[in-house]
């Protein structure tokens, strides 16, 4: 028998029993989930004189409903209550169990926004700081973007509940429409809600053929799934007779069919379009504006012995330019020389941090918690600490991480960019300073117990007058925090432009751990704790074939690259997802390497690719 042979024997054997494994297996974790929603209970309270209810268009929440929200509000001490109808149609109701773990919802405080796009009840605190006057009338579409925002401003006060007497919209496209919203605004896709449904439908099929007995299982398993799922919990579908057995064979794909191919909402301005007469006009004025002379010092020892370590473009964005990082053969300091001036940086970072670039970077700081508990326990493991500011906190995640660990500290941010003002709005942050650090350090001297500057002291023009306005902020005693890039990592040489930790044209000093413990010494800072291998984030080999595939399958209709024919732009993003999938093996096998270096250096006390610094303030 051929190889080939043999391979189609082996897939047509396992693809239905895998298939059918599956089904089973989803359907007792979505059974996990409907049964860990709350239905409300009735109530004879009047409703709360600070509670507020949005609707949408066509919902109506009668009087009984309202008391019974209010009083699970009060007794959970909940700002936020998605309401879902307890009669919500069955395809609806799975896709909102999918994205939705009610058991853990509340306390996962950067749990995406999720909800049923019918009626919200909400604190009005909490709608005013959010900036929404509608209450009624909404498009299930745009309840849904609000169901995603509020969720960021009750972060752990935000809930979902069943409400029995809360009847469903007859149009469930529209519902449909808001779930797919809902993962689209905030996770930057609704790749699973738009391409998960066909690629089951495609293993049912293609197992079907191939082995027909455990294809009529598998078929037999998305049948009854709904029945499953829903029997015994607080969910009773208006169309749960008609979604049973199999007929939903063959009522799903179809209904899925007009779901995805009818009318659908208009889409949300497009952001690309919006800024690329801005990008044109700057790149037509030219990029060498952008650059300051070359220096021919190092700006950390002054000495002239320096040599080209890295030469870099951009690597994830893929604005113009080659930035150039140099190394010090007296200190080992690296500093980007020629430097980016102040309205360089302002080009290179725009849609980086916000804009375009805002979702993915809220994923990124979002998936990184796990990392904020090391950063606290290394310094309550010194200190007690009443009052934190945190420099460069951009939307405040680690404060507000660092608020669950330490509720009675008093956690303040500090950015240049407009993000710290959106993080004091959603109460992650106490109050957010938006400025210049050494600008405003005269204002808020002697106030803190601790600042912390986590990957922010390699983005300043002058290092040295952050560490000077940090020791100014600081009161007696308090401690200074840094985590930055370690560019004595023997991954920066292996990998050269390739180590995510060079991230250039943002990253203008990579300061070496003796010399950043000499500078503090210089302003009256006294280190007491270091952390390198404790403190490595295990994913450079990760992270590089990363850079390696974003390079070749990046997004090209950007605002700042040419714009590409619409065909062109399509072939491309086939291109874009192919490599992705061919990269894919490499890069599972480039994480193992990683975490097994990782547990290496932390056995053997090696260095990794960041690393802490605590320093005591001792007058």
């Amino acid at each position: 028998m051929s190889a080939s042979v043999k391979t189609r024997s082996r897939v047509s054997r396992w693809l239905p029993i895998v298939t059918a494994a599956g089904m089973v297996a989803n359907a007792v974790r979505l059974r996990r989930n409907a049964h860990g929603l709350v239905a409300l209970q009735p109530d004879q309270a009047p409703v709360s004189a600070k509670h507020r209810f949005l609707t949408a268009a066509g919902v109506d929440l009668d009087e009984l409903t309202r008391r019974a929200a209010s009083a699970f509000a009060r007794t959970h001490a909940l700002e936020v209550v998605d309401l879902v109808p307890g009669d919500l149609p069955t395809e609806p109701a799975l896709d909102l169990l999918r994205g939705l773990d009610p058991r853990t919802y509340r306390g996962r405080r950067f749990a995406p926004g999720r909800g049923a796009c019918h009626a919200l009840l909400v604190d009005a605190e909490v709608l005013e700081r959010a900036g929404i006057t509608q209450v009624s009338d909404w498009d299930p579409v745009e309840l849904a973007e609000v169901t995603v925002r509020l969720k960021l401003y009750a972060s752990t006060t935000f809930d979902v509940a069943v409400a029995a007497g809360l009847r469903a919209r007859d149009d469930e496209r529209s519902i449909h429409a808001g779930l797919r919203r809902a993962a689209e605004v905030r996770m930057g896709s609704d790749v699973l809600l738009v391409a998960g449904p066909p690629v089951a439908y495609a293993g049912l099929l293609v197992g079907t053929l191939l082995n027909p007995l455990w294809g009529a299982v598998s078929l037999a398993a998305f049948g009854i799934q709904p029945a499953l799922v829903l029997a015994g919990s607080a969910l009773h579908p208006r169309d749960r007779g008609a979604s049973a057995g199999f007929t939903r064979v063959v009522t799903r794909p179809s209904k899925w069919l007009r779901l995805v191919t009818g009318a659908q909402p208009a889409p949300p301005p497009d952001p690309i379009e919006e800024r690329r007469p801005a990008y044109a006009a700057d790149l037509a004025a030219g990029i060498e504006r952008f650059f300051e002379p070359r220096r021919g010092t190092c700006p950390w020892c002054d000495s002239p012995d320096v040599e080209v370590r890295v030469v870099s473009p951009d690597h994830i964005q893929h604005k113009p330019g080659k930035f150039v990082l140099e190394q010090c053969n007296r200190c080992a300091h690296v500093f980007q020389n020629p430097r980016l001036t102040p309205e360089g940086l302002d080009f290179y970072y725009r849609d980086f941090y916000d804009g375009i670039g805002a979702k993915l970077i809220e994923n990124t700081f979002e998936a990184g918690h796990s990392g904020y508990a090391a950063r606290v326990a290394m310094v309550t493991a010194q200190t007690a600490p009443r009052t934190w500011l945190d420099v460069g906190t951009g939307l405040a995640h680690f404060c507000a991480t660092a608020r669950d660990i330490l509720p009675g500290t008093e956690f303040d941010g500090l950015d240049r960019g407009d993000n710290v003002e959106e993080a004091e709005r959603r109460r992650w942050v106490r109050r957010g300073y938006r400025g210049m650090f050494p600008e405003l350090a005269d204002d808020i001297a002697g106030r803190y117990d601790v600042v912390s500057m986590h990957h922010y002291l390699e983005h300043t023009r002058d290092p040295f007058e952050e560490l000077s306005a940090a020791a100014k902020v600081l009161d007696t005693g308090g401690y200074l925090l840094i985590e930055v890039p370690d560019p004595e990592s023997p991954f920066g040489r292996l990998l050269g432009d390739w180590w995510m930790p060079w991230l250039q044209p943002q990253h203008q000093h990579l300061i070496p751990c003796d010399n950043l413990v000499h500078a503090l010494a210089d302003r009256g800072l006294t280190t007491v704790d270091i952390h390198r291998a404790e403190a490595n984030q295990a994913g450079d080999l990760a992270l590089a074939i990363l850079l390696v595939v974003n390079g070749f399958a990046h997004d090209r209709h950007l605002p700042w690259l040419p714009d590409t024919p619409e065909r062109a732009h399509a072939l491309r993003v086939a291109g874009r997802l192919a490599g992705v999938a061919l990269a894919a093996p490499v890069g599972g096998v480039a994480m193992l390497a990683d975490l097994a270096y990782g547990n290496y250096i932390r056995r053997t006390g090696g260095v990794g690719s960041i690393y802490r610094v605590l320093a005591r303030k001792d007058s």
